[in-house]
């Protein structure tokens, strides 16, 4: 699945089975559906009041957001990641077991990597110098 989404370099790859990726980009109305079992995700973007819920195991969203540099790579099957954007009070829960969270916030040169199975969330969260790093499994977040 290729999404151009408002920026026409704005790729979104190596998509595997069961795994699906719903963006609701700028406008709060978008609806995506025909969505398969195992499979939702619903993000409103531009609206503080995003909600990002109902998401399955093995499903995977790759969110190329306002920066075309910002990746989201490397995520195997049975990860979710749930990203909220634009606000600050911004929190994202329930996230379940083998699950990943990767968070580009807001600063292009922010990058998460070496995450592996079962690894918990990482926050790059609206500073550059910010980095998680060497978390081992079930660790928890570290957030600068």
């Amino acid at each position: 699945m290729v999404l151009h989404y408002h920026c026409p370099q704005a790729q979104v790859r190596h998509l595997h089975h069961e795994q699906l990726m719903v963006l609701h980009y700028h406008c709060p109305q978008p609806q995506v559906r025909h969505l398969h079992h195992e499979k939702r995700m619903v993000l409103h973007y531009h609206c503080p009041l995003a909600q990002v819920r109902h998401l399955h195991h093995e499903q995977l969203m790759l969110l190329y957001y306002h920066c075309p540099q910002a990746k989201v790579r490397h995520m195997q099957k049975e990860q979710l990641m749930v990203l909220y954007y634009h606000c600050p009070r911004a929190q994202v829960r329930h996230l379940h077991h083998e699950q990943l969270m990767v968070l580009h916030y807001h600063c292009p040169q922010a990058q998460v990597r070496h995450l592996h199975h079962e690894k918990l969330m990482l926050l790059h969260y609206h500073c550059p110098q910010a980095q998680v790093r060497h978390l081992h499994h079930k660790k928890l977040m570290v957030l600068h």
